[in-house]
């Protein structure tokens, strides 16, 4: 009995690693593409990190600028 339990929770696994990671890709080409709201959210978030850069990107030029103003 133990070593049928083995068998099949080995055989779980298994099936587990082959299909699990391949599982989202197909749920997604069978539905078509992401729902409105994904989508939505999606441009969101890369707006977001669009805007996070730039911020960053003045910031430091600015630092530096202020920096090379400093008397020596």
């Amino acid at each position: 009995m133990p070593i049928l339990g083995t068998v099949v929770a080995l055989g779980g696994a298994v099936l587990v690693l082959l299909i699990g990671p391949r599982l989202p890709g197909f749920v997604r080409r069978r539905r078509g593409s992401d729902s409105p709201e994904v989508q939505e959210q999606r441009t969101a978030a890369r707006g977001q990190a669009q805007a996070y850069r730039r911020g960053r990107q003045d910031a430091l030029r600015n630092q530096r600028l202020s920096h090379d103003s400093w008397p020596r």
